[in-house]
């Protein structure tokens, strides 16, 4: 016998995008005397785009500007600005507080990876940046090795972003038959901020002759409600 995936499709439309960024920065050399103690920071280590509930924002703290001036805020990839938010003023105290939406933009139906990227401060008058914060945006995927191999042969599987979604940092397959669960595998625990995960385990946990379309969430027991990224598993004669 012999176990595959088909090429997986997207059982859901679980498409999201995670960024990762660093927790804070200071401004680069080069910058204005009077700017030179800007910073940029964020709270937390990752923020999700997931379709099906909108854009997770992401909360900025901006410190040690000049009050009443005017900045850029955004969100940069591969030198070009993709999610912007224009001419910002300063408060009275020196600082900024506001939130930038993830972007998804070519990322989304894509294999699993991640991309870097940084939120950039900068004066809108000389464009001069100011301070910026390093990131890495990726998407929620699930990939798979097509070859063909013998039942119980462990394969390659690579998860990411889907702990950004809800659950634990260990994802499971649960595999179904005609709408039931009929067996679950344990997957592996991502240890990465966005929940990127890549290891080696069998297609199909069981010896049971079929196609199964399995879902994997980071949750030890299947919830309807939460989270998914799936696909199509066959055991037995191809």
């Amino acid at each position: 016998m012999s176990a595959a995936f088909d090429t997986l499709r997207l059982a859901r439309r679980v498409a999201a995008t995670v960024v990762a960024l660093g927790l804070g920065s200071t401004a680069p050399a080069g910058a204005a005397t009077a700017q030179a103690a800007a910073s940029v920071s964020v709270p937390a280590a990752c923020y999700v785009y997931w379709p099906e509930q909108g854009s997770q924002p992401i909360p900025i703290a901006i410190r040690g500007l000049v009050p009443g001036a005017a900045v850029d805020v955004g969100l940069r990839i591969d030198g070009h600005t993709v999610s912007g938010l224009p001419s910002l003023t300063v408060d009275a105290s020196g600082a900024i507080d506001t939130q930038l939406n993830t972007w998804t933009s070519g990322l989304a139906d894509g294999p699993s990876r991640a991309t870097p990227a940084w939120v950039v401060v900068s004066d809108p008058l000389t464009g001069a940046q100011l301070a910026e914060v390093p990131l890495h945006v990726a998407n929620v995927g699930l990939d798979d090795d097509a070859a063909r191999k013998a039942s119980g042969t462990k394969r390659r599987w690579i998860i990411s972003g889907l702990q950004r979604l809800g659950g634990g940092a260990t994802y499971y397959a649960f595999y179904f038959k005609h709408g039931k669960v009929i067996g679950r595998q344990r997957i592996g625990m991502t240890t990465d901020a966005c929940g990127y995960l890549r290891t080696m385990m069998p297609a199909v946990p069981f010896k049971q002759n079929g196609t199964f379309e399995f879902r994997v969430q980071a949750s030890p027991a299947y919830h309807g409600d939460r989270a998914w990224i799936g696909g199509t598993a066959h055991q037995g004669k191809a």
